[in-house]
């Protein structure tokens, strides 16, 4: 069943809460059972907005607010702390990728972040709580384990205890740990996790995906993808393509993961796109006509 969304300018289908909200709701209904809704990553599904203006952020996320609350169900929406630095000089707030009008229309929002002292566990933090009083972080490890037909599972382990560190505390120690480790916030992990997910909902202007890498502080500002190693790494190890869409001064550049799941560039039954057919003789002798 498909929601049937609006074209993104490259011949394929891309959802946006800007334009599609009401396709949404649309589908929840007839479901009938929907309780939740993740989006993931958010800024993925902006419709070309401006992820970074107050304005225009409100402007998308209050049709989907209030599409929750008409039907009674959750929405999460998943995004990136930035790394530009800062930890204890910054308010967890202000971590969040984009504009803060993503937190202030949201009624709790949590961070996950790495145990500054064990790589293998996480810390899960509250970063906002319209909804409750103020709680405590938790520990979770990620385990495999067997289940069924020696079928491997990964599963959330949670500790019986309650993390001591603040947001702000933990983010501060994981700031530091990183740099005393000579790690820098654009590093190929993180740049193979980011383009994983701004690419997973199909291909993106090359100039777009430029845009969001430094808002999340992963590529200096003067610089562009094809001049950083870790891009340069990461795209590689993904397989990445990068297409030209259009011809003249109003073409771009797209970049695209190599196992996303579109259709197929020329369908069964489909001519071609690239030249045109030159093995049909016309009525006069002459070859490409087309009948």
């Amino acid at each position: 069943m498909s929601l049937d969304p609006k074209p993104d300018g490259t011949g394929r289908k891309t959802f946006s809460l800007k334009t599609d909200v009401d396709l949404l709701e649309e589908m929840a209904k007839r479901i009938g059972t929907v309780k939740l809704i993740i989006v993931d990553p958010i800024s993925a599904y902006m419709g070309g907005s401006d992820g970074n203006g107050n304005v225009e952020t409100r402007e998308v996320l209050e049709p989907l607010a209030d599409m929750a609350n008409r039907l009674r169900i959750a929405v999460v929406a998943v995004t990136h702390l930035n790394k530009g630095g800062g930890g204890a000089n910054q308010n967890a707030l202000n971590r969040f990728v984009g504009s803060i009008a993503f937190v202030a229309a949201a009624r709790a929002a949590f961070v996950v972040i790495e145990d500054p002292e064990d790589d293998e566990r996480r810390f899960l933090l509250q970063a906002k709580n319209n909804l409750g009083k103020k709680c405590k972080g938790l520990a979770f490890r990620l385990e495999q384990r067997l289940v069924g037909n020696d079928v491997m599972s990964s599963n959330v382990m949670f500790e019986g205890d309650h993390v001591s560190e603040s947001i702000d505390e933990a983010l501060s120690a994981s700031e530091n740990r990183g740099a005393k480790k000579g790690q820098s916030g654009g590093g190929k992990e993180d740049v193979m996790q980011f383009l994983r997910d701004i690419l997973s909902s199909g291909p993106m202007d090359v100039l777009e995906v430029e845009r969001q890498a430094r808002a999340a502080a992963l590529l200096e500002d003067d610089k562009r993808l094809s001049k950083s190693k870790a891009f340069r790494d990461a795209r590689t190890e993904l397989g990445i393509r990068s297409t030209r869409d259009g011809f003249g001064p109003g073409s771009r550049y797209v970049l695209e993961l190599a196992d996303a799941p579109w259709a197929p560039e020329n369908p069964i039954g489909a001519l071609p796109q690239t030249r045109a057919p030159m093995d049909i003789l016309g009525a006069h002798g002459g070859v490409g006509d087309p009948r």
